[in-house]
């Protein structure tokens, strides 16, 4: 598996889900900030506490709640990934670089 490959990368049952842009599965030890540090960020962007995701995941970006923002990305994931009001900014000049 190529990192380019990956879509995004979960928490999920105490342990990092890794899914690919076929939508394979793949299960890690290591923890989503280790695995955070690791990555090259103009590609891959830790959205929450739950998903770091790859710019060419993206599909849509919505609006959600008040100055919240909603990130649709392929293949979709369970739950749904939010962009806190409080990192919309950090997130749009992630996006413009």
């Amino acid at each position: 598996m190529e990192v380019s490959d990956i879509s995004y990368f979960v928490i999920e049952d105490n342990s990092v889900m890794i899914c690919t842009t076929g939508n394979r599965k793949y299960y890690s030890a290591t923890s989503l900030d280790e695995i955070g540090k690791t990555l090259e960020t103009e590609h891959f962007y830790r959205a929450n506490r739950q998903f770091i995701i790859n710019i060419k995941a993206i599909k849509n970006i919505l609006i959600y709640g008040k100055n919240q923002l909603k990130i649709v990305i392929e293949p979709e994931p369970e739950e749904n990934i939010i962009i806190s009001k409080n990192k919309v900014s950090d997130f749009k000049k992630w996006l413009e670089q």
